[in-house]
């Protein structure tokens, strides 16, 4: 085997971390040596599939290839498996979920010979159709309660209608462009947008809370916003941007006159975040940021003096969080993991406000699904059982009445419930308490009512982010900058929030003329646990159990568990969805279809795939590992400077003129490869460069219009000032037709997302190393080769075999991350 090493300096020049690489005959990687000198050792099969990864603390995950009966299994750190079937086209036919020794939960799919997922049917037995009476996808999807949806599709391919399970009708309408420019309701209400040359929005128009609400947008040369101003109820609203060459953010600016400055080190990591009242008053809200020389956040201080730090396990996840006064701690975390990194164990230290220190020991326990089925501690204990398809069916001694479609219907204690046709909760009836819940054309959650009393009401913008609140008889409104609320105001006063690289770190509230900064100390999860005073006395303290449910809380916080807002209706909202912790489900079905590699994520009630202690969800969309949300709070401030699109990616191909085809069709024809991408590229509005390997193509710009998936920079964590590309590389000439030239482009990143996907379901905890290593072990088909460069992190996949068989072209792409 030879060894090389890569070198990479940090911070000053004078402290450098080194990666060192032992490869096998065949130049696959054998071992890796990571910047804290622990080492990952590869395994690989006679035909260089990897089988086996050995992380630093000798647990491994393995796979197995079963090429008879086209299948593979993956073994996780705790010894579980999950079983894919796959057809002789390679298709995902069936999934085994060991979820108890010896015990499997089995997902089947079929499919119709053009290759279109047709069915499903889950470890329940309950089974979903899909039909497709047009070119463009799916028509019909029927679920097992019989309910369905329908779609409709222009001549381009762009959807024109669709109808949901309650029978109502939205109306999709696009300009010459194929850029969505109108969305009309049953109602009748609408949301319009209007583009600039660069297909930036530069206007949305509300259909709520009353006409004439819109929003405004306005971007510089390099398409990055820069000013984003509301328009609510006759008030005017404006957050602006301003970043360096780096196109990093330098300065935030708020409705009430607030700056933020965001300052970096030399490796485009936060060092230091102040503030500024109109331009005066200097104050310094974070600093002395360290990193250890993977880049993992190990120290800082807030703005009243109190020090945090963060220590790692060899597997770089999170051991302690220490929230401390010089020697006085006031928050102590410390966290256990098993083989499959699972939380095991957390030992809670802090101190409540009258700085009194309390203690607890919380311990955990899972199913082979990695489900939360025991947690306890001196003040409380729970068990939990589920069905087969993530469904809570038991807590303690609370059994759960669980329908075809996934919804809990009743409990064993006499709470009941019901569901419109969309699966959104209209009612809950418990004891002598009855509440009904009201839904918008877009099922989003409009108002509250129990006993006939209205608890509240909710008004949102076309984006579907909540503008206003009225509870208790006061309206709160909200300004956003991204997913994450700035600014929000009410009768009484006004509040602006900051966040820093550990999520919320500040807010800034004004009541009745009286100003105070408050500072947030959060756990893993983002959850607020503590929030202290500029002379660093605790004004809140608060502990939770496993699902979000309240244990203890001393102040009036609303910003709780995983950070999000709790409602007087006892709902947290997530974003999309609101979230019932005392059930430990969403109220309404997910957007999002979930995967079919990972059967659990098609349950569209379940939280975090039920281990909250493990994963968060940040929109109330798609779970992730919790401490990528942590540690990328940043991003989502600004998630929507580069730009927005409401548009598919088959809207833009729908744009492309007979005209256009044909051109395309000679330089093919003739051979000028290279230039029929670069004019499909150019058409679809897509940005790209010449590389040395061919064409490389901006992912920012394609990833944007895949649900869910809209945030490049949470791929890998530790990457989270990267992009992500992928560079085509065209074979020998064997088709003439653009359309099939242009489908092959895309079939290639397809095949991108199938590695997001397995990203998204590989186990947390995974160095980079391992996570590419997991990756490796899916693509059977492929050849996949990576390299840790001092540029980052770069995956090479060349595809051969089957497709080209299929679509008699070969191409090739590569996919990477750079930093």
């Amino acid at each position: 085997a030879s060894t090389n090493s890569y070198t990479g300096v940090y911070g000053s020049g004078t402290l450098y971390a080194t990666t060192s690489y032992t490869y096998q005959y065949d130049g696959k990687i054998s071992t890796v040596t990571d910047p804290g000198n622990d080492l990952y050792t590869y395994t690989y099969c006679f035909l260089g599939r990897i089988t086996q990864v050995l992380f630093p603390d000798s647990t491994s995950i393995s796979c197995s290839y079963d090429d008879t009966n086209n299948k593979i299994t993956l073994t996780n750190g705790r010894g579980f498996n999950k079983i894919h079937w796959f057809n002789w086209l390679s298709r995902l036919t069936k999934v085994e979920e060991e979820y108890a020794v010896s015990s499997f939960a089995t997902t089947t799919y079929q499919y119709d010979e053009s290759g279109h997922l047709t069915s499903f049917t889950d470890a329940e037995n309950h089974t979903t159709t899909f039909t497709y009476a047009s070119l463009f996808g799916v028509t019909n999807i029927q679920y097992p309660d019989s309910t369905y949806e329908e779609y409709d599709y222009g001549n381009m391919g762009n959807v024109i209608s669709f109808t949901d399970a309650n029978g109502n009708d939205t109306t999709f309408i696009y300009d010459s462009a194929y850029r969505l420019t109108q969305i009309q309701y049953q109602d009748q209400s609408t949301t319009s947008f209007t583009y600039d040359l660069n297909s930036n929005r530069t206007r949305m128009d509300d259909n709520a809370p009353s006409q004439g609400d819109y929003v405004e947008y306005t971007y510089d040369y390099w398409n990055r916003l820069t000013t984003e101003t509301r328009h609510i109820s006759q008030d005017t609203y404006t957050v602006s941007y301003q970043y360096d060459a780096a196109s990093r953010l330098t300065t935030l600016n708020y409705p009430d006159n607030m700056q933020i400055l965001y300052f970096y080190d030399d490796l485009n990591r936060i060092a230091e975040i102040k503030r500024y009242i109109d331009g005066l008053n200097d104050e310094i809200l974070l600093d002395n940021m360290q990193y250890n020389t993977e880049s993992l956040l190990t120290q800082f201080d807030y703005g009243n003096n109190l020090q945090a730090t963060f220590s790692y396990d060899s597997r770089d996840r999170l051991s302690t969080i220490d929230i401390k006064d010089g020697e006085t701690s006031f928050l102590d975390l410390d966290y256990t993991y098993d083989n499959n990194s699972n939380i095991t164990q957390l030992v809670n230290s802090w101190r409540d406000t009258s700085s009194t220190l309390n203690s607890q020991t919380e311990s955990y326990s899972y199913d082979g699904l990695d489900r939360l089925t025991s947690a306890s501690c001196t003040s409380w204990s729970h068990t939990y059982s589920y069905d087969e398809v993530g469904n809570r069916t038991a807590k303690d001694s609370v059994t759960y009445t669980i329908n075809a479609v996934n919804e809990v219907t009743s409990l064993s204690d006499g709470t009941s419930f019901t569901y419109d046709d969309n699966g959104n909760r209209t009612g809950m009836t418990k004891g002598t308490d009855t509440w009904v819940y009201t839904y918008d054309d877009a099922n989003r959650l409009t108002v509250v009512q129990k006993n006939d009393i209205t608890l509240g009401e909710y008004i949102y913008d076309g984006d579907g982010k909540r503008l206003q609140v009225t509870e208790n008889s006061a309206t709160t409104t909200y300004v956003y900058s991204g997913l994450s609320v700035l600014y929000e105001e009410n009768a009484t006063g006004s509040a602006t929030y900051i966040y820093g690289p550990s999520g919320r770190l500040a807010k800034r509230t004004t009541i009745n003329q009286e100003t105070n900064t408050f500072y947030y100390h959060a756990d893993h999860l983002g959850s607020t646990r503590l929030v202290t005073g500029d002379s660093k006395n605790i004004v809140g303290a608060v502990t939770y159990r496993p699902f979000g449910e309240l244990e203890t809380e001393e102040g009036s916080e609303d910003y709780l568990f995983n950070g999000k807002e709790k409602d007087s209706t006892e709902f947290y909202y997530y974003g999309a969805r609101y979230y019932d912790p005392e059930i430990g489900r969403f109220a309404t079905r997910d957007a999002l279809s979930g995967f079919p590699a990972n059967p659990q994520t098609l349950n569209k009630y379940t939280y975090c795939v039920n281990n909250p202690l493990k994963y968060v969800d940040p929109a109330g969309l798609w779970f992730e590992p919790a401490d990528e949300e942590v540690k990328n709070a940043l991003d989502d401030d600004a998630s929507e400077n580069s730009g927005e699109s409401s548009e598919s990616l088959l809207d833009r191909v729908a744009g492309i003129t007979e005209d256009q085809w044909e051109y395309l069709y000679n330089l093919i024809k003739n051979g000028f490869y290279e230039q029929a991408i670069r004019e499909v590229l150019d058409l679809l509005g897509i940005p790209y460069e010449l590389s040395e390997g061919g064409i490389y193509i901006f992912g920012e710009y394609l990833i944007e219009f895949i649900p869910g998936l809209d945030a490049p920079g949470k791929l890998f964590p530790s990457l989270k000032d990267g992009e992500f590309g992928m560079e085509i590389k065209i074979g020998e000439k064997a088709t003439d037709s653009p359309q099939e030239f242009l489908g092959t482009i895309f079939h290639e990143f397809v095949h991108v997302l199938q590695m997001l996907e397995h990203w998204y379901t590989m186990p947390e905890g995974l160095s980079e190393k391992e996570q590419i290593a997991y990756l490796n072990s899916f693509f059977r088909s492929d050849e996949v080769h990576a390299h840790i460069l001092t540029a980052g992190l770069y995956l090479h996949m060349r595809e051969f075999g089957l497709y080209i068989d299929e679509m008699s072209l070969a191409l090739e792409y590569n996919s990477g991350w750079h930093r």
